[in-house]
């Protein structure tokens, strides 16, 4: 019999991916289903104890045996932590935590670099591609940034960028942490396109189903706005970084769970 407190009596739900993805809506719904409880991105009881960013902001998640206290004694059955900036430990958080599941969403990389420029300015992004390329592992840009992918973004920023290649470089980096953990291999964790999220209203349920949470189903609860497609139409790339970023879709979209895994789920 398990006992209620006990951290195996959990089901933790981790959602990765780069920023501007779609997690927001996603964590914000499951937060409203019966029995769950949700710990956001920024300034949670899971990040309390993170003093690498902005004062009064707490965003790295603490360490994974402090996690694993602060959800052990919750009521709640089903719990969703949201660590984007921890994807490049996606797999040792996933093998930390008994009966945890993962959630990898990514985006289209203009309608990314669309919002993220909305939201941070342009010029951000040139600082984002140093930050990258830092060296230091307190910045969750440059955790875990091996020499492949640190090579990678080097030559991409030798040639020259501009803010908006910048932040294409972000959003390169965080999807090129799935494939450095090849979390393609792992039953655990599913990957996720947002555009058929939206264009699919049963493909969620499915994944949930797949990843056996069927109690986060979202039911009429459905989060996803078609205006939000194509926004990045008019986002424009340096010749050198198109096809990096082209590259890194095809991957992602050769490894995303589709329409077709619902049927199989069926």
């Amino acid at each position: 019999m398990l006992y209620f407190g006990r951290l195996h009596a959990k089901k933790l739900l981790f959602i990765f991916g780069c920023q501007r993805s779609g997690t927001n809506a996603t964590l914000d719904t499951l937060g409203t289903l019966p029995g769950t409880i949700y710990f956001p991105e920024v300034n949670s009881p899971v990040t309390n104890l993170d003093t690498t960013e902005l004062p009064k902001q707490t965003i790295r998640l603490n360490p994974l045996a402090e996690v694993a206290r602060t959800v052990k004694w919750r009521r709640h059955k089903n719990i969703v932590i949201k660590p984007l900036v921890e994807c490049q430990s996606a797999a040792e958080i996933l093998d930390y935590f008994p009966n945890a599941k993962g959630l990898w969403m990514y985006r289209h990389y203009k309608d990314v670099v669309a919002s993220m420029v909305r939201k941070w300015t342009v010029e951000r992004g040139l600082e984002e591609a140093a930050e990258i390329l830092s060296g230091d592992p307190n910045n969750w840009r440059a955790d875990n940034i091996d020499g492949t992918l640190r090579e990678t973004v080097q030559a991409a920023v030798d040639q020259g960028i501009t803010g908006q290649d910048g932040w294409g470089l972000l959003w390169y980096t965080r999807n090129a942490h799935y494939f450095r953990q090849n979390l393609m291999e792992r039953a655990d964790l599913a990957l996720v396109r947002y555009r058929h999220l939206v264009e699919n209203r049963d493909l969620f349920d499915a994944v949930m189903h797949h990843l056996d949470r069927d109690e986060l189903k979202f039911g009429d609860r459905w989060p996803y706005n078609a205006k939000s497609l194509n926004a990045g139409n008019d986002v424009q790339f340096s010749p050198h970084i198109t096809p990096l970023l082209e590259d890194m879709m095809a991957r992602l979209d050769a490894c995303a769970f589709t329409a077709a895994s619902v049927e199989t789920a069926k």
